[in-house]
């Protein structure tokens, strides 16, 4: 089993009225990504006015049975807190223009991987997203509600 505990920072910039144009200042100080990546399962805004603090654990609870096609049956829990380090815009829809708050919402995930041989996986996962859309939240509650998300994946390699 394993535990990880980790913050991601990208910067932002409250002068900017949009995600990539509009600074209503000389010069924007926000962090420009040149490509994107997908933090969580549900809520996954680009690494522009973000800040991301994550916490994992996962194990291999039946590994030690001594069962071949089960050792390597995994279980993930992961969750996330969403920031913002300025009231500037980000990439997901929703957010309040009025708001001051810098706390987006929270997401908690559960994954369950096998693979029951090299070259063939499954992955079931399941997220939930609730979003600060509080009197005075980041969100405007009518806009953004508690989101759901489940998924399966395969994995076939040659």
């Amino acid at each position: 089993s394993y535990a990880v505990v980790e913050t991601l920072f990208a910067s932002g910039d409250k002068t900017d009225n949009s995600l990539y144009e509009g600074n209503t200042d000389s010069v924007s100080t926000a962090f420009n990504p040149i490509s994107t990546e997908s933090m969580a399962a549900v809520f996954s805004p680009i690494l522009k006015n973000i800040v991301v603090v994550r916490g994992e654990y996962s194990m291999k609870p039946l590994s030690g049975l001594g069962i071949y096609y089960l050792k390597n049956l995994q279980t993930q829990l992961k969750g996330y807190v969403f920031l913002r380090p300025t009231t500037g815009s980000i990439s997901e829809s929703g957010l309040s223009p009025d708001s001051t708050s810098l706390y987006l919402g929270s997401e908690g995930d559960i994954f369950i991987n096998w693979r029951p041989l090299s070259d063939l996986g499954f992955s079931i996962y399941y997220g939930v997203f609730i979003p600060n859309n509080s009197q005075g939240g980041a969100f405007i509650d009518t806009e953004r509600t508690i989101q759901h998300k489940f998924g399966l994946n395969l994995s076939v390699s040659f």
